[in-house]
């Protein structure tokens, strides 16, 4: 399922084509029987949300004016969107152990939306309303790309009472405050100087402020346009990178750091690896 930086990217393209349009009809289709089914109480109330206007939309949410908010998750290149009905060319050839769905988001311009959903890690679900009204819907604990949520005093408090958890772990695992990609995180905590492995608790208020400038700069560069990561857009579309960050993931293993040249090497940590600089990055 998508993470920064490419929720943000795909947000981007999706928001001002959806936003104040109405729904007329929504369609599943089976494209594949697997052993399970799933989603099966979402998908037959595919009729609240009929008829209702778009009032909010992003890369994971669309909130509708029949006070119902459409959850989902998907992977990259999943969800699409057509100008047309009748462009509409969806053939999906992904299998799993689960039962493989097209949705089809019908709207009063003739346009349409898909959402392609397979395996157990994607999701859709259509509940009622409880966020009242918000200009972000956050898609974590702190949701980066809203400044009014993402505040030094914020993450300072969120560090502080997990202080015996690495640093790491704290911003973009699962129990983490972002719904950042790890290689992504590891950059960042490069250019920070930090070891992904630091306690915490050992790091000090400059070296959080530090950490959280740095986080903030390269999600506002995303924002702004003057970075641009590789991704699958909704108009069906391989993107290439611009400007990018290097992402710290196995392709770089044993690769001079772009910093200072050391050699990459990984750590485990929470079930995976994260990959660092053993020169840049010391452990506290």
């Amino acid at each position: 399922m998508p993470s920064f930086p490419i929720y943000l990217m795909i947000e981007q393209q999706i928001k001002p084509l959806i936003e104040g349009k109405t729904i007329t009809e929504i369609k599943c289709e089976t494209y594949y029987k697997g052993r399970y089914s799933w989603h099966g109480d979402s998908l037959r109330n595919l009729d609240s949300i009929k008829n209702a206007k778009i009032v909010y939309a992003d890369s994971k949410f669309i909130l509708t004016d029949s006070n119902y908010i459409i959850e989902f998750s998907y992977f990259n290149g999943d969800l699409r969107y057509f100008n047309d009905v009748s462009d509409i060319n969806i053939k999906p050839s992904k299998k799993s152990e689960t039962d493989g769905y097209i949705l089809t988001f019908y709207f009063d311009d003739k346009s349409c939306m898909t959402l392609v959903l397979y395996s157990w890690s994607t999701n859709f679900s259509i509940r009622e309303n409880n966020m009242e009204n918000m200009k972000i819907m956050p898609k974590s604990q702190i949701e980066l790309t809203d400044d009014a949520a993402f505040t030094l005093e914020r993450f300072r408090k969120w560090l502080s009472e997990r202080g015996n958890m690495n640093i790491v772990e704290n911003c973009s695992t699962a129990k983490g405050a972002f719904d950042i990609y790890n290689p992504v995180m590891n950059y960042i905590l490069l250019i920070s100087n930090i070891h992904p492995r630091t306690k915490t608790r050992n790091l000090s208020d400059d070296e959080i402020e530090k950490l959280y400038r740095n986080i903030k700069n390269i999600v506002d560069n995303y924002k702004t346009g003057k970075r641009i990561c590789e991704f699958d857009d909704i108009f069906g579309n391989k993107v290439a990178p611009k400007n990018d960050v290097v992402w710290l993931n196995s392709s770089m293993l044993g690769k001079p750091c772009p910093v200072c040249g050391t050699s990459i090497d990984f750590t485990p940590c929470a079930g995976t690896k994260m990959y660092f600089c053993p020169n840049c990055q010391i452990k506290k």
